[in-house]
């Protein structure tokens, strides 16, 4: 039903077969002649159930007869590793290829991190209350973001981790926390004060996170604040109403290293919303 004219979509053309193994022949539908398929997402294998055609984001620029196989890594492995908590290490793709690169005895390819920044006039004061909690705590703002879709590619190779993709600037993220096995946050600077505060969270507070869900605080769990309201769980989860919004044009990255006990507790506490409901 969502079919338009000039609609960019995917065709499986004849030949092709499709993740459910269903091969695309050349047939009469309705008494007309086919000579290929349009897809929905469900048809390709990357979510349970369609509400119609997967028609592109004009914004990926897609020229016309590109090779979605090839844009999206079809011919490809996904590798179920169940890592033991004692492997830290080992949480994310790189910590893998290392373990990897040692047991073959292979070099193991370095990490490009660099990157052009401006240091701006403007800082945000941050503030930790207990450094047990929060050994390391660390901000950087980026500017003139324009959020949009990602790339096809990184947007499959989200799926392909089990991750569903959002938007270039959560995306980004996630795909770091994937590849180096580290949580990053991303927040709205706009929707935020200028002091950033790690602490215990108060007695009677209540915090609404990103999955909608309003959720009553115990003492032991440590928030993030801009000075007064949370903004997000520890190494948890964020906060709807900090969270990167298609308006979005300013973003502080969050990069931080909590403590593990504070974590575990903070998750734990937090798993029910304020009714008690599971």
């Amino acid at each position: 039903s969502n079919v338009r004219v000039d609609a960019v979509v995917p065709l499986a053309r004849i030949g092709a077969e499709l993740p459910s193994g269903f091969r695309i022949e050349k047939r009469k539908v309705r008494g007309e002649v086919s000579d290929g398929m349009i897809c929905s997402k469900a048809e390709l294998g990357l979510e349970e159930k369609s509400d119609g055609i997967w028609i592109f984001d004009e914004r990926l620029g897609l020229a016309i007869g590109a090779d979605l196989a090839e844009l999206l890594e079809y011919d490809d492995y996904v590798l179920d590793i169940k890592v033991k908590s004692n492997r830290t290490d080992c949480f994310g793709v790189y910590g893998v290829a290392r373990e990897v690169a040692a047991v073959l005895d292979r070099p193991l390819r370095p990490l490009d991190v660099s990157c052009d920044e401006t240091r701006a006039s403007d800082r945000i004061d941050i503030r930790i209350e207990d450094s047990n909690d929060t050994p390391r705590y660390a901000l950087r703002r980026m500017d003139g973001v324009t959020v949009g879709p990602s790339p096809l590619r990184i947007q499959h190779r989200l799926i392909k981790a089990g991750m569903r993709p959002v938007s270039n600037a959560v995306d980004a993220t996630n795909y770091v926390m994937l590849e180096l096995g580290h949580p990053i946050h991303p927040f709205d600077a706009d929707l935020l004060g200028k002091t950033i505060l790690v602490r215990r969270a108060r007695s009677g507070e209540s915090f609404r996170t990103l999955d909608g869900v309003e959720r009553a605080l115990d003492p032991r769990v440590l928030l993030i604040t801009d000075g007064g309201r949370p903004i997000a769980l520890a190494g948890v989860m964020g906060g709807e109403e900090s969270e990167i919004r298609a308006e979005t044009k300013r973003i502080l990255l969050e990069v931080a290293t909590f403590g593990h006990q504070a974590i575990r507790q903070s998750s734990r506490l937090t798993s029910r919303p304020c009714n008690g409901a599971p």
